[in-house]
């Protein structure tokens, strides 16, 4: 028995892999999900008045969590932190949305940050998808 040398994996079988079916159905999956979240946030901006405190907080589901996780050191200057920073972000909105010195604008920037963000990420995911499977 001799040394055994592993040889690096073509480009092509790389991609393969990423850009498995099974993995490009988990990223169309967290991209619904991250359309849900915008989407939520969207027709609660549409209101002419929001209400000071909301019955329902929107937060990506755990698969998203999940996916999130995996890159949870990876800051995106786009949207000035991790994806999973964000989504603790709003798992503690309904805290930061409802303090009693926020009025009816401070509530709406909050909600206004929240969309962007949601809608960047969406962005950055596509992006991310593309440049890994079809660059």
């Amino acid at each position: 028995m001799g040394n055994v040398v592993s040889k690096p994996l073509p480009p092509n079988e790389v991609e393969n892999i990423l850009c498995s079916k099974n993995n490009i159905q988990l990223i169309l999956r967290v991209l619904r999900d991250a359309h849900d979240v915008s989407y939520f946030y969207a027709e609660l901006l549409l209101q002419d008045t929001l209400p000071i405190a909301l019955q329902y907080y929107k937060n990506y589901s755990k698969e998203t969590e999940l996916f999130f996780n995996m890159s949870r050191k990876i800051k995106r200057e786009e949207i000035d932190m991790s994806f999973h920073d964000f989504y603790n972000q709003l798992a503690f909105l309904n805290y930061t949305y409802e303090q009693p010195i926020n009025n009816a604008n401070m509530r709406r920037n909050i909600l206004l940050s929240v969309f962007n963000k949601s809608y960047i990420i969406q962005r950055l995911l596509i992006e991310d998808l593309y440049r890994t499977c079809f660059f």
